[in-house]
């Protein structure tokens, strides 16, 4: 997967089932000032854009904490991987 004309940005994965899609995105190099600023762009790009996201920070938060949103029953199953 790539971006696409008209994209944002491209998170780690899509959850193409709720609607609107769902970015999806795992911080794992938190504390890095160079990865904090991009991801503070990326917080800021998804409200400007009103796009939902599901943010895991793996050094701060259990994955069976972070709390997916339900899917749409006319959505496309599934989960795309950014690549």
């Amino acid at each position: 997967m790539s971006m696409a004309e008209g994209d944002v940005m491209l998170p780690d994965f899509y959850l193409l089932d709720t609607r609107p899609t769902t970015h999806i995105e795992v911080y794992g190099m938190n504390g890095l000032a160079s990865y904090e600023r991009r991801k503070l762009e990326k917080q800021a790009l998804r409200e400007a854009n009103r796009i939902p996201a599901v943010e895991w920070n793996t050094d701060s938060e259990q994955l069976a904490d972070v709390r997916l949103p339900a899917p749409s029953r006319r959505g496309q199953v599934g989960v795309k991987r950014a690549d």
